[in-house]
């Protein structure tokens, strides 16, 4: 679809995108990871297209370890497409975030934007980062030079305010109004990550809300 049927465009890509596949097999057969954060897909924009929505201040693990989380996520967001709709929105929010000294290496960034630009390819409509703290330029300075250019081009910086605005502009009132209570929590919220954790939800087929971290299976008394 992205190379509008361009077979000589499309061989490189394919063939990187097997690579990927074959190389995450297990990863793509189980779905199982480590959660790394509060990565999910939250609801839909008015296209049909799925949210995608992270937080940093909900970060757990180091970045380096963030991609099978990730992988999984845009698995899920393949599962919702529907209506014609082929690509997803990404937001980034920065609020809270904490630079680990293993963070400052941009490869793991790198590698999956260029996992987005080949197993994921033309599935990422826009990324909007909300908030990005000032010690961050020097990543995004570092990085933004090695990123893609077809990744560069989707990406939006934004306030909290401008997001805000962009969520009601392009999601219903019931999508946005969720987004933006995720968002507000994770701001004003005095509450310890652990039950944060509990809320976090993701949006699953036919348009329910599921735990993302599933509660432990109880044995039967």
């Amino acid at each position: 679809r992205k190379y509008n049927g361009n077979v000589s465009l499309c061989k490189p890509r394919l063939k990187q995108a097997l690579i990927f596949r074959g190389k995450h097999d297990a990863l793509f057969q189980s779905r199982d990871y480590a959660l790394a954060g509060d990565y999910r897909v939250i609801g839909e924009d008015l296209e049909r297209r799925p949210v995608l929505y992270t937080c940093m201040r909900n970060q757990i693990l180091p970045y380096t370890q963030f991609r099978d989380q990730q992988v999984v996520t845009m698995l899920n967001a393949i599962e919702l497409m529907r209506n014609g709709a082929g690509s997803a929105i990404q937001i980034c929010d920065l609020h809270g975030m904490r630079l680990r000294f293993s963070d400052m290496n941009p490869s793991p960034l790198v590698e999956w934007a260029r996992t987005q630009e080949n197993f994921f390819a033309g599935m990422m409509h826009e990324v909007i980062v909300v908030d990005m703290p000032r010690m961050a330029t020097v990543l995004k300075e570092a990085l933004w030079p090695l990123m893609p250019a077809g990744v560069r081009q989707k990406i939006k910086f934004m306030t909290f305010k401008q997001a805000e605005a962009h969520v009601l502009e392009t999601c219903d009132a019931y999508v946005a109004d969720h987004i933006l209570e995720v968002m507000r929590h994770n701001r004003e919220s005095s509450d310890s990550l652990t039950k944060r954790q509990l809320a976090w939800e993701r949006y699953a087929p036919g348009g329910v809300r599921v735990p993302l971290v599933p509660e432990p299976a109880t044995s039967a008394s």
